[in-house]
């Protein structure tokens, strides 16, 4: 996990290989993640990636997913957040573009897409990668990377992917930024 990974060199198998290994290892053991599981849910999410996507392919997917993980490793995550929710962040991260048409939310509304009637005009690619997320792990059962999980754990893990994925909707970053600025201005004496 170094800053140097270029994903966009790797062969596709090695894409999935090193996708599984950061996934299985960032993983607490005692979630009992089985690789097994881990592969049949990479097939499926990377499945569902569309590749003539010049930029939210299963690539870039994988490139994110390695910087969550990374991030966690460097700030030692495990050390204040549950191992339930960092291994959903790590989920998260591997599905945050899971489905996406090359099209942003702007021109979903203006256009009146499906997505932006599906979802009301709030956040529709988000709500969509959420979505598309749990289709996945409910209609594949040998891919439910969750399944392992106690149901109080597994609502966890559904809340922090929703609310992971739904942040990345651009249209809330500066909002997210300056709540960062205040909060460190506020814990910075």
């Amino acid at each position: 996990g170094s800053w140097s990974f270029n994903v966009l060199a790797l062969e596709t198998k090695q894409v999935a290989a090193v996708t599984g290994w950061l996934l299985l290892n960032g993983a607490s053991p005692t979630l009992a993640v089985e690789p097994e599981v881990v592969s049949a849910f990479l097939e499926a999410v990377s499945q569902e990636y569309r590749e003539a996507n010049p930029y939210h392919h299963w690539r870039h997917a994988c490139d994110v997913h390695h910087v969550v993980f990374r991030e966690c490793m460097l700030c030692e995550a495990r050390d204040f957040c549950g191992s339930v929710d960092v291994f959903a962040l790590l989920v998260a991260a591997i599905c945050h573009d899971v489905g996406h048409p090359g099209l942003n939310n702007q021109f979903l509304v203006q256009t009146s897409h499906e997505l932006a009637l599906r979802y009301n005009d709030v956040s529709p690619l988000e709500s969509m990668h959420c979505s598309r997320t749990f289709a996945i792990l409910s209609s594949q059962p040998n891919a439910n990377i969750f399944r392992t999980l106690s149901r109080e754990q597994f609502r966890e893990a559904r809340q922090v992917c929703i609310e992971t994925i739904l942040s990345t909707d651009n249209a809330k970053h500066f909002e997210m930024v300056k709540e960062l600025q205040l909060l460190y201005h506020a814990n910075s004496d």
